[in-house]
């Protein structure tokens, strides 16, 4: 089980959904999967900044935390 934290906007999830992609929005999808391929096998957590392209070519940032529970 996960605690995932985009943009201040909680909720909790499983590693294999993660994989897979965690609601419609890809943007969002793409700024999670980056931030949780940093995360070692052996770390409870991990949190960044990511900068995503939008289908319009515009820049997006997301802040996601990701907390192993």
């Amino acid at each position: 089980m996960m605690r995932v934290i985009v943009n201040g906007v909680s909720f909790y999830t499983t590693e294999s959904r993660v994989k897979s992609g965690v609601g419609s929005d890809t943007t969002v999808n793409s700024a999670i999967r980056a931030v949780y391929g940093l995360l070692k096998k052996k770390e409870q957590g991990i949190a960044s900044r990511v900068a995503v392209y939008n289908h319009k070519m515009q820049q997006q940032y997301f802040d996601v935390q990701i907390d192993r529970l």
